[in-house]
């Protein structure tokens, strides 16, 4: 499981970023580095205590180490400790770790004695936004499980004058479990994450490890426990308490979002295939692409604080509400979700749905345990973003709870693109009942905004286009029609604009561009005025059932395909020469089944196509069609000016074809690397190709292409290599050999793209050959592309190198079709890259050539070349 960037530090102010991460362990570490311990060390106390509420406890004076330094901190008698692991590294030493999980590096060891607890507090420095994240482990079995073994765990919040409340209690221990639990939930572990709260200075936040009643068995309480304390940024966080808390005070909207919030969604998520007993990971990935999602549609409160969605067949699950009180609702946390699935029967799942406000770099950290005693056999809970499962886990339960911590780190998102916790029903669903806790966090980071710059754009009382992003430096944005055959890169911008009104809901507005100034034409574009998500059936040419438009997501309509301007774009120009990455979203938001074959979805560069997907609402959704895609672009070169368009496309329909649209991008380099492009059977005379395409990696303006021209043998070779300027030689060298011995067998088509005319040919799977890239530097990072299409069919390739075995998944160069695949490599001790070449089966295969990317050294000396 990745692990959130933040943990390393004790008390860390980001770059450009209000945010403050204390890590608790780091600190008591640091602490002791000084020579001399303190206590209180800074916002971190250390105390033992006889009660919690009313607090009744005294500072650890004492400091010591246990078993040649590798714990250090506060000790009070014998048991009683408060220590952290100072090796540098995990810590299993037998003799401290009893077989529980091992101790990572830097977290704190806490052992209660008799009655008393082992209590660490955070005192709240300074007004503002808050955070915890506290997880508590067992180290030491019972030598006797028994029903009192292990320790109590508490987290209270309070201050001197007013007590404390307690937010989340557990018992932890290392009993002997049931089999249904799986191998992964054997050693218990207690997770709890805060909700966002304000607070003020002087606050306090008290993490205990106590003795379950009077358990005697006090040798074997050793606890493992990791707590961070975050000062959040405000305007930079969005916690899913808060915003249904929000929501239930605003109305019971679903979805509910605006600017400040995002958009959440409490959904169905239906899933065409049955699950069986044991398969419930792979489940759900593989049925997500055709899934298709029912909002919650009916306000359910149980009468006892916890109010918020669930579905209209009359039962309680499966259901999504918010505990809004500031105390326990029997194991739920004050303002932590509580998500119940349906059936499993019904192969349905329930989702929490985040939608980000604004593109950028987001962390996610999610917190899920289930709440019910007896002998469920728990849920599956997964995070899936950018349209993939980011990480999974069974949570379930005993006579103890199950705990699991969801994150991710710095994953780049468009504004709108859903990110999902899946609530995932096993068997025994009536006890499934999940405490979420979720907080996603935009990271520092310059990433241009096309939802965000169209906003502010009309905020401030423009209408015209193209229109600066907001992050300035010459990057624009435009939005446009396109021709049908737009792989000609037409485009004219829509220079038609009307602000609407509507009364549906309440003063709901927007803009819209058009090719006309009554706005009544198609394509349309459009953004809603007040940055909410809303529903307006006026948005669209029929008034059938709609998804809401998330808050600043950019509505696209296209026109009716047989008309010559069809397509929708927006289009980015971009700032200056560089390496780019591109990332779009789409989905569709007519919820209906009539009149709609959907739309494509492209990120493209003139003709050439780093990606592309069918997008369609339909249910069952069609095999290969998502109703949602989320399209990246990666490593695209670009000078300043240049621009690079996401295009919706109508389908032979275009009655249902409404889109949300998110696209952004980053410059992640200078595109200062050397390109060299070899075309295997290249037409032509001399070094050079006649092929001029332009090739995956590269400016567009360095189009040549070494030529590698079998000569009837078995191998064929090219000692000298040009770069893709046509001017600089490479001091690389690409051998080709048919491992049969026979001679290399030449195929050729009539595509318009030269690159793609002319190939040599495996006939089957048997029928391999080996290339060699050679004269590279030694160990050296390299980026290699190797291209297979037999025309614009797909080329039915095997390729292999260092050991991995990939086939044509890449799109470029005209059409849908995928040509080419991408490894990341690093030259071997004699700057050396190889890899082999085959048919995937006996249909034949076809290899085009390659582009390397990386540094080349030029060739010494002179070269002549003759023509």
């Amino acid at each position: 499981m990745k692990k959130l960037l933040i943990i390393s530090a004790a008390a860390v102010a980001l770059t450009a970023s209000a945010r403050t991460v204390y890590d608790a362990g780091k600190a008591l570490r640091q602490n002791g580095e000084t020579g001399t311990y303190a206590n209180p060390n800074g916002v971190w106390s250390y105390y033992y205590a006889s009660s919690l509420s009313p607090f009744s406890g005294t500072l650890f004076e004492s400091t010591s180490t246990i078993t040649s330094d590798k714990l250090a901190g506060w000790k009070y008698w014998d048991h009683q400790h408060l220590k952290v692991n100072v090796t540098g590294q995990i810590l299993d030493d037998p003799s401290l770790i009893e077989a529980g999980e091992p101790l990572e590096v830097d977290e704190m060891y806490f052992h209660p004695e008799r009655n008393l607890y082992t209590v660490l507090r955070f005192t709240v420095p300074e007004d503002g936004w808050y955070s915890a994240f506290a997880s508590f482990h067992d180290v030491n079995q019972e030598s006797s499980p028994q029903a009192t073994s292990g320790v109590d765990v508490h987290v209270t919040l309070g201050s001197e004058e007013g007590g404390d409340t307690e937010l989340a209690s557990s018992l932890v221990t290392l009993e002997s479990y049931p089999a249904a639990w799986g191998d992964a939930n054997r050693t218990q572990r207690f997770d709890y994450q805060m909700p966002v709260r304000y607070l003020t200075q002087g606050m306090r936040i008290q993490f205990a490890v106590g003795p379950n009643g009077t358990d005697w068995a006090i040798p074997n309480d050793g606890t493992g426990v990791k707590v961070l304390v975050v000062k959040e940024d405000e305007g930079r966080f969005y916690d899913s308490s808060i915003a249904f808390a929000a929501n239930v005070a605003g109305g019971y909207a679903n979805p509910y979002g605006t600017a400040q919030h995002g958009t959440w969604h409490a959904l169905l998520l239906q899933l065409g295939a049955s699950a069986a007993a044991t398969d419930f990971q792979s489940w759900i990935p593989q049925n997500l692409e055709n899934s298709f999602d029912h909002a919650f549609t009916e306000q359910i409160s149980f009468g006892d604080g916890r109010v918020g969605f669930h579905t209209a067949n009359g039962a309680n699950e499966p259901f999504v509400t918010v505990n809004t009180t500031d105390g326990k609702i029997g194991n739920l946390s004050p303002r932590e979700l509580s998500v119940h699935p349906p059936s499993h029967d019904a192969n349905q799942c329930t989702v929490v749905r985040f939608r980000p406000p604004e593109a950028g770099r987001y962390s996610a950290s999610v917190v899920a345990r289930y709440l019910e005693n007896g002998t469920a056999d728990g849920v599956e809970v997964f995070l899936v973003a950018a349209d993939q499962v980011i990480t999974n886990s069974v949570v379930s339960g005993d006579h103890v709870k199950s705990t699991m911590h969801l994150t991710f780190d710095n994953l780049l998102l468009a504004a709108g693109e859903p990110v999902d916790i899946i609530v995932s029903p096993r068997w025994a669903y009536w006890s499934d009942s999940t405490a979420v806790s979720a907080i996603f966090r935009r990271e520092d980071g310059a990433v241009f905004d096309a939802n965000k710059s169209f906003y502010a754009h009309h905020v401030a009382g423009n209408t015209t286009v193209p229109f600066n992003d907001v992050l300035g430096g010459g990057a624009q944005w435009s939005v446009g029609s396109m021709e049908g055959s737009w792989l000609t890169n037409s485009f004219a911008t829509l220079s038609g604009f009307v602000a609407r009104e509507n009364s549906n809901p309440a003063g709901l507005s927007w803009w819209e561009h058009s090719p006309d100034s009554s706005g009544s034409q198609y394509p349309r574009i459009a953004m809603t005025t007040n940055a909410v998500a809303s529903w307006d059936d006026t948005f669209y040419i029929t008034p059938y059932p709609r998804l809401a438009i998330a808050a600043n997501e950019i509505f696209v309509h296209p026109e009716a395909p047989n008309l010559g301007t069809s397509c929708a774009a927006v289009r980015a120009i971009v700032p200056s020469n560089g390496i780019y990455r591109v990332r779009g979203r789409a989905r569709d938001l007519d919820n209906t089944v009539q009149y709609t074959d959907g739309i494509r979805f492209t990120l493209a560069l003139g003709e050439y196509i780093p990606a592309t997907s069918l997008v369609q609402m339909n249910y069952p959704v069609p095999a290969g069609v998502q109703y949602e895609a989320s399209l990246e672009g990666d490593r695209l070169w670009l000078r300043a000016g240049e621009t690079f368009d996401a295009v919706v496309d109508p389908g032979t329909q275009h009655y249902c074809d409404s889109t949300g649209l998110g696209v952004c991008y980053e410059r992640v380099g200078d595109g200062t690397a050397s390109v060299v492009n070899v075309d295997f059977t290249g037409t032509g005379t001399g070094l050079l190709s006649a092929n001029t395409a332009r090739a995956r990696e590269g400016y567009g303006d360095r189009l040549s292409w070494t030529a590698l021209r079998p000569g009837g043998g078995s191998s064929a070779a090219v000692d000298v290599c040009c770069d893709a300027d046509g001017d600089t030689w490479r001091n690389m060298a690409v051998t080709l050999t048919r491992t049969s011995g026979e001679p290399i067998a030449a195929g050729a088509a009539a595509t318009g793209t030269t690159l793609l005319d002319s190939f040599v040919t495996s006939s089957g799977a048997e029928d391999t050959y080996a290339f060699t890239i050679s004269k590279l530097k030694k160990n050296e990072p390299y980026t290699l592309y190797l291209y297979s299409a037999n025309g614009r069919s797909a080329g039915n390739a095997a390729f292999t190198v260092g050991g991995v075995t990939k086939g044509v998944g890449g799109l470029w160069s005209l059409g849908a079709t995928p040509m080419l695949t991408r490894f990341d490599v690093t030259s071997d001790a004699n700057g050396e890259i190889t890899g082999t070449f085959a048919a995937a089966d006996g249909n034949g295969g076809a290899f085009n050539g390659l582009t390397l990317v990386g540094d080349i050294r030029k060739l010494s000396g002179t070269i002549l070349l003759l023509k």
